[in-house]
Formats: C-alpha cells, structure tokens, sequence
C-alpha cells in the first residue's frame, strides 16, 4: 500500500507541474546477488524485472525521474556457524526519485545516465515474514532511439542496491518468519538491464 502511495504522490506532482514528460515501460533481466553472513552467505536468485518510469524534462539535457521496478526472486541464506539452511520467494519493489543527463549523440540517438534515490520494500510471496522497507539507491545509464518525434525505444543498465547494511536480515530476523537472526556488513548490490519503449507527450 506505502508503494501505492507513493507512486500516486510522485506521478500528481509531475502531471500538476507538467510541460514535458515521458512515459516508459519495459521488461529485462536481473543477476543474482549475495551477501556474507557468519559461516556462510546469504543470497538472492537472478529473475525478471518490470519497470515503469515518468520523466519530466526540465530541458533537453536534464531530466527528473521517478522510477518503479518489481521483481519476483528466490531468497535464500545458508550458515554452518548458525546451522540453518532456509530459502523463500520473495517480491522486490523499488520506487526511486532522481535525475538523469542526456547526451545527444544524432537527432534520434541519445544517451543518458543517472542518479536516484528512493525505498526498496521486501516481502514474502508465501507471507512468511512481514514485508519491509528500506532506503534505497540506484545508478543507471543507457540510450534512448526515437522512431518518431514522440516514440521510441530504450535499453538500461541498472545498479540498485539498499543503503543499509541490511544483509540476510532484510528477509529474516528474529521474531520473524524463520527466526534464524542473521545480520551482515555487506548489503546486496542488484545489478540489471531492460528494454522498453517510451513515450513523449506533445508540448
């Protein structure tokens, strides 16, 4: 529901303050991540991703962002020194607000990067722990081909990463689900890419 929220509160801004935006959508590839936690290492799997974003630009060069990506994933943690061994299927959404620069390389090649700043929430697929939700970051960069004056097509790469140390704990901790109370010093760092289309709205 806090993604909901959030998502409706960041799109009336755009659209009330409108002169330029963009809509895209897209569907790509996430790698599988892990983290070490004592004896042994806490991990998450590879998976699809589905992203939507709106950009507002500010003008040809600079853009703000607000981005949605969804995952559906395999959790999992393994520990000789906690003697535990759990897995789960897990749902990642991020919602991340930012700035991206574009760098126009032809009349219809351009390319572009970026920083952003947001939530990730985790939860249970089989609502075996409660979801949860962290500050999270991204760096992105990619290019953009226009078909015409207001279509066209976009690949990007994706770093996303929470900017805790959350570890194995971000799905299991004390109390919760499987109660095994794993932490880590290393948060996961997910790295991915998509391809979409996107859509800009006549000014």
């Amino acid at each position: 529901m806090r993604i909901l929220i959030s998502i409706t509160f960041m799109l009336s801004v755009f659209l009330n303050h409108a002169q330029q935006l963009e809509f895209a959508g897209g569907y790509g590839y996430t790698f599988g991540a892990r983290a070490p936690i004592l004896g042994g290492n806490a991990r998450i799997s590879d998976g699809a991703l589905f992203h939507l974003g709106v950009n507002y630009f500010l003008d040809d060069d600079y853009s703000i962002e607000v981005s949605y990506n969804y995952q559906e994933l395999i959790g999992s943690a393994k520990s000789s020194f906690w003697n535990f061994d759990v897995r789960d299927n897990i749902r990642i959404n991020y919602v991340l607000l930012g700035g991206n620069r574009h760098f126009d390389a032809s009349d219809k090649l351009i390319f572009y990067s970026g920083l952003k700043a947001g939530i990730l929430n985790i939860s249970s697929i089989q609502n075996n722990f409660r979801s949860r939700t962290k500050l999270a970051v991204g760096l992105n960069g990619g290019a953009r081909y226009l078909f015409t004056e207001h279509l066209g097509c976009k690949m990007q790469f994706q770093l996303f990463f929470p900017i805790t140390d959350v570890g194995a704990s971000l799905w299991w901790s004390p109390g919760e689900g499987t109660s095994v109370g794993v932490t880590s010093s290393s948060p996961f760092a997910q790295f991915g890419t998509f391809m979409g289309l996107f859509y800009r709205l006549p000014y």
